[in-house]
């Protein structure tokens, strides 16, 4: 019989656990005597057979793992537990993104490995530019799609900024081409695309937003 002050902490089938809590069901449990780095690198074998795992969530977890000193580096953990080191850093770069490059997104969990890379080169290049965009883009509603938030938050400053002359961009908005004219004398930018949707004027929205920038 376990002593009222001994406690356990389930690894394996906390949602198996809650269910049958809800039923009143018993459970049968097996009880072993592991470390919290054998502890964390089973927890995270059976999280990654969960499809739903958000590459988001997989960097909070690697990232505190790190952080309580379970493993000396990133490439101990990727031995330990048996997962790609690129994987890895991939996670832990979007965790570690600043809170409000997060938020400018509707959820993290639409967050996508391939985008860590994009976004922290931006963030090196361009800090006070990502973070004033990204504060605009988490007030903004309707919301944009995650898509269009990560183009507007990476855009590049690589080409000159409408000026005093008039000059001309094509754009790619979904399956069209849009034109944007910056009319220097007036200071206004014409748009040609005729009959937009709701989805293509978002589009159009980030696109005119990288031109006055020089994105």
């Amino acid at each position: 019989m376990l002593g009222e002050d001994e406690s356990y902490e389930i690894v394996f089938g906390h949602r198996r656990h809650q269910a049958c809590l809800e039923l009143g069901l018993p459970v049968l449990a097996v009880i072993e005597d592991v470390d919290d780095t054998q502890l964390f690198a089973e927890m995270d074998r059976e999280n990654r057979e969960r499809k739903d795992l958000r590459p988001y969530e997989v960097g909070c977890m690697y990232a505190k793992a790190l952080d309580l000193g379970l493993f000396p580096s990133a490439r101990k953990m990727s031995e330990a537990i048996g997962a790609d080191l690129g994987l890895i850093g991939k996670a832990m770069n979007l965790a570690k993104l600043p809170q409000v490059v997060v938020d400018a997104f509707t959820s993290p969990t639409e967050l996508q490995y391939r985008w860590a890379a994009p976004l922290n080169a931006a963030l090196q290049r361009d800090p006070d530019g990502v973070l004033t965009r990204a504060k605009r883009l988490s007030k903004r509603e309707p919301r944009l799609s995650a898509k269009l938030v990560f183009d507007e938050l990476t855009a590049a400053d690589t080409s000159t900024k409408p000026g005093s002359s008039d000059s001309i961009r094509k754009v790619k908005v979904g399956s069209r081409s849009a034109t944007l004219k910056w009319i220097a004398s007036e200071k206004t930018i014409q748009i040609d695309l005729p009959g937009a949707s709701q989805d293509e004027l978002q589009q159009l929205e980030v696109a005119v937003i990288a031109f006055l920038k020089g994105g």
